[in-house]
């Protein structure tokens, strides 16, 4: 075998543990792991640099991220020249994916799995291509969890822990970001608790009430139809906190944290948790409005960016360019 290479998901447990089992299993170097979203400037460079990448009888294993009918053909063609070469690719996401997208990619993948809504992407990963054992099992039942918004007492710190250093470790978002590749290396070792890790959760931390109150403060809460809308927002918050927090303290539906300094948007969606299949069940569809406004994700955790996306100024325009057109779609979707 050649080189193989991860491009993942940079923002959450779930893309950075399926980079981490890639290097513990196959022992690929944490070098050849490549951060990305699923839009945004951040996706575009992503696809560019897989154009790039050089040689013959690679594999290249992307993981945790979602494509839709905007970006199909820029993945095509970097895909196409990728396998001029006699490489491979292997595409594992579970997110829900347009039909004529999957059909499409799968001209260019040697294998390929989207839209399987009950697992996680590590799972995913670790059910395909990784051996067995102990230490890979925690990690990908920590990445379920979290991935599901699901805190069981026993991995509730790791999970939180990682999701706070992870705001920190982002900064100044790159393909090679030196500081998440760390950070998989460390969760590729079990080692949630390291030094390195605790020390940049503190750091957001410290750093997180005034945000927090101003996320508060600043939220707009609706009824549309017959759900209930809440649309917050502030900066250098945990996107998935930040969220929750709108949901639990107004009561929403639906909750939609935009964060100014990214315009890269959550959303998430009242919902409890089925314990026998260890899943988040129920509530509205957030998908459906995350689609709308040119992003994706689960029906109950999705996100879109800004109009703006990659200015981190927004101007006061922006904001409500932004909210004027977070509640129309709304209003399309739930207000039948």
């Amino acid at each position: 075998m050649g080189t193989i290479y991860n491009f993942t998901h940079s923002s959450d447990l779930d893309g950075i543990t399926s980079a981490a089992l890639l290097v513990r299993c196959f022992g690929m170097p944490i070098k050849n792991v490549f951060f990305s979203q699923p839009d945004g400037n951040v996706f575009n460079q992503s696809m560019a640099a897989i154009k790039k990448l050089k040689g013959s009888g690679n594999l290249l294993i992307v993981t945790d991220i979602a494509v839709d009918k905007s970006n199909t053909k820029i993945v095509a063609d970097a895909l196409r020249e990728f396998r001029k070469n006699n490489n491979k690719v292997i595409w594992l996401d579970h997110h829900e994916w347009d039909i004529s997208t999957v059909k499409e990619l799968s001209k260019y993948c040697d294998f390929i799995i989207a839209g399987q809504l009950r697992v996680c992407a590590a799972e995913l990963v670790y059910r395909i291509l990784c051996d067995k054992s102990n230490l890979c099992d925690e990690l990908v039942k920590i990445a379920h969890f979290a991935d599901f918004a699901i805190y069981p007492k026993k991995y509730e710190k790791q999970i939180w822990i990682v999701n706070h250093a992870m705001k920190i470790l982002r900064l100044n978002e790159s393909l090679d970001n030196p500081r998440l590749r760390k950070l998989v290396l460390l969760v590729s070792k079990g080692k949630y608790n390291d030094r390195y890790v605790v020390s940049a959760a503190n750091r957001y931390l410290k750093r997180r009430k005034p945000h927090m109150d101003a996320l508060l403060e600043d939220t707009k809460v609706m009824n549309i139809g017959k759900i209930r809308l809440a649309i917050g927002y502030s900066e250098k918050l945990s996107n998935q906190e930040a969220s929750m927090e709108l949901l639990d303290r107004f009561g929403a539906d639906i909750a939609v944290y935009v964060p100014t300094d990214t315009g890269n948007c959550s959303i998430r969606c009242k919902s409890h948790v089925d314990k026998s299949g260890m899943l988040r069940i129920g509530g509205v569809d957030g998908s459906k409005l995350a689609r709308a406004l040119g992003g994706g994700g689960h029906p109950l955790a999705s996100g879109f960016p800004l109009t703006a996306y990659g200015n981190k100024n927004f101007t006061k325009e922006d904001i409500e360019k932004a909210e004027k057109k977070i509640i129309g779609k709304a209003q399309l979707i739930y207000g039948r």
